[in-house]
């Protein structure tokens, strides 16, 4: 998520759910002045939040799959979770996988692959994307 906030000229906000997370979240805005990690979101705030934004990137977790439902654009990254099965793509929602071989009815918990996804691919989506938002 670094290498994707720093390449792209815009405003990004961590959202976390953990106390784990949150300090991922603290570590990232460290290292760029152009995120920002929200205070802890109740469902309605997350739901405000999205609603707000040009973008939603993340895993295959609840605000991209919100984001999706509300018609943001967004882009979710696969990693040992099917794609094809979790989400449907649009015109403004695109997803990003990564190269393991997924069983769907199996799913690998020991498989960090999302780590191998390749971020200029998250990158050039989201130029495209935020291109169409403006």
């Amino acid at each position: 998520y670094l290498l994707i906030a720093k390449a792209i000229d815009a405003n990004f906000i961590a959202i976390w759910k953990s106390n784990s997370e949150r300090i991922m979240a603290q570590q990232l805005a460290k290292k760029a002045e152009n995120i920002i990690v929200s205070e802890g979101l109740s469902l309605r705030q997350l739901k405000e939040l999205i609603s707000t934004v040009s973008l939603v990137i993340g895993g295959d977790t609840g605000p991209t799959h919100l984001a999706w439902a509300m018609n943001i654009p967004s882009i979710t990254i696969f990693g040992p979770t099917p794609g094809y099965r979790n989400m449907f793509e649009t015109n403004i929602n695109y997803m990003v996988e990564s190269t393991s071989k997924v069983d769907p009815y199996n799913i690998n918990k020991n498989d960090y692959s999302i780590k191998n996804v390749d971020p200029k691919e998250v990158i050039t989506v989201s130029r495209k994307l935020l291109k169409i938002r403006s």
